[in-house]
């Protein structure tokens, strides 16, 4: 199966549409992550941009990526760059507070 056929099929698995594939395609792409993500992230090009990073040897899921690397759509409400480094900035401090309550109960 050729990129772009790969790139069009883990598309339309984000958008949450069924898909007729073999066995054989099913078992190439079972090692893309993806699942329905929100629409905020799906672009073709950030799939073209995923499956060359697993082909490359990455691990962690689609949606994982686009956070890391703060792709999204930028055309929808929270897909630009600016907002996806606020949500991970915002969820990191949740994290640490979180943390240290935790560790706050355990010491007292």
């Amino acid at each position: 199966m050729n990129k772009q056929r790969k790139v069009e099929l883990l598309y339309r698995r984000a958008q949450g549409e069924s898909l007729n594939i073999s066995a054989d395609e099913a078992k190439e792409l079972s090692k893309y992550k993806v699942s329905k993500v929100g629409k905020t992230l799906n672009t073709k090009t950030n799939f073209q941009q995923y499956v060359t990073a697993v082909d490359k040897g990455y691990r962690k899921t689609f949606y994982d990526w686009c956070l890391d690397n703060n792709k999204g759509d930028g055309r929808r409400k929270g897909g630009r760059a600016e907002d996806i480094r606020s949500f991970n900035r915002d969820q990191s401090i949740a994290v640490i507070a979180m943390g240290w309550l935790m560790w706050g109960v355990a010491i007292y």
